[in-house]
């Protein structure tokens, strides 16, 4: 829990008021860029059965053309991955999800691979 208490004092102070953030790793007061797969590293390595502490941090990251989106790692989560294994979802159904204000985790950062994180998304 300590980590997750130091993680929420570190990240910008507005991050936690919000459901998602637009992370600017360039910005003064942003963490750079190297941080967030840094940080699942750390998450798979230290806390590989358990990523409750983190519950409520934007820490999951939506990669998009102009900029990087990070949204709160929630139980339930509004996050759907659209492809597990070798299913993958049809484009239909990305389109439902999204029609209800839900996210779909597409271009997913190679480090993203933490075992419980499907228990978030």
């Amino acid at each position: 829990q300590l980590v997750a208490d130091h993680l929420r004092e570190a990240l910008p102070p507005d991050w936690l008021q919000v459901s998602h953030v637009t992370w600017y790793p360039a910005r003064a007061h942003q963490p750079p860029r190297e941080w967030l797969g840094q940080l699942w590293q750390y998450l798979q390595d230290h806390f590989p059965n358990d990523l409750s502490p983190f519950i409520g941090l934007p820490i999951l990251p939506i990669v998009g053309n102009q900029a990087t989106s990070l949204v709160r790692l929630e139980q339930p989560s509004k996050v759907i991955r659209p492809s597990y294994g070798q299913t993958s979802v049809p484009d239909v159904i990305k389109k439902l999800v999204r029609d209800v204000d839900a996210i779909v985790l597409e271009n997913v950062p190679s480090y993203l691979n933490h075992p419980k994180l499907e228990e978030s998304i």
